[in-house]
């Protein structure tokens, strides 16, 4: 049975029709009949390396929309039904969600892994835009094809630090977080500091030119914001 949408067109001159299909049901075999048709067949057009015109960077994903991205892992935040990472490619970051089999895999990446994520869905949440991945999306952790992502760093001197802040999270856990403000080139913005990166900004003095490295870049409500986060570190110079 042919999926309501094919693939097959894009390798028609690798395989034929039947060889195409054999692949197919082997695939749904391997993965325990729990993927649908047309992600069996993305997957496998995948694997003959004919699918790079469906890959979105993250900053031209609109929300309510099936995509698929690359990103590497720069946090990782357990709720209680699903496992929250958040992903950056060279353009923006995001958060995604992983629900069912993909948390279980999603347990196992680290820090600084690359995921490529097939087939999740966009939206946007309180935290801006996310992209689930559920039943009929598959995620890969560090594929042979990911491309280099490379997070371009934030420069600044500090000219202000406001006071940390106790959040908790979705668990009732406590998170630490504080604002600093940085100035380049004669603009001033702002950056959210996280958790054990708290520490090292309440030292910070006045003055300091700071550089972060791996920052998280999110919109959120229309708003560009810089983060460091789990995968980010911040280098002072008095």
């Amino acid at each position: 049975m042919h999926s309501k949408y094919s693939y097959y067109k894009f390798v028609s001159d690798l395989v034929t029709r039947e060889e195409f299909d054999k692949l197919v049901n082997k695939l749904d075999i391997e993965f325990g009949n729990l993927l649908s048709r047309e992600i069996l067949e993305y997957i496998l057009i995948d694997e003959m390396g004919r699918n790079k015109k469906f890959i979105v960077p993250i900053s031209e994903i609109k929300p309510n929309q099936s995509c698929t991205i690359f990103g590497k892992v720069m946090e990782k935040l357990v709720r209680e039904k699903h496992l929250s990472l958040i992903i950056s490619d060279n353009t923006l970051s995001c958060f995604l969600n992983l629900w069912g089999r993909n948390a279980d895999i999603g347990e196992s990446v680290e820090i600084g892994d690359v995921l490529k994520i097939v087939n999740g869905y966009s939206r946007l949440g309180r935290e801006g835009l996310e992209v689930n991945v559920g039943k009929w999306g598959y995620v890969e952790a560090n594929p042979k094809d990911a491309p280099s992502i490379e997070i371009r760093p934030v420069h600044g001197t500090l000219v202000e630090k406001e006071d940390t802040e106790v959040k908790f999270d979705d668990n009732g856990d406590v998170r630490f977080f504080k604002r600093i403000w940085l100035k380049e080139n004669g603009t001033i913005f702002h950056v959210n500091v996280w958790d054990n990166h708290v520490k090292l900004a309440n030292k910070l003095r006045e003055g300091d030119f700071i550089k972060i490295e791996n920052p998280v870049r999110r919109v959120i409500n229309g708003r560009a914001e810089i983060e460091v986060r789990a995968a980010s570190k911040i280098i002072t110079k008095s």
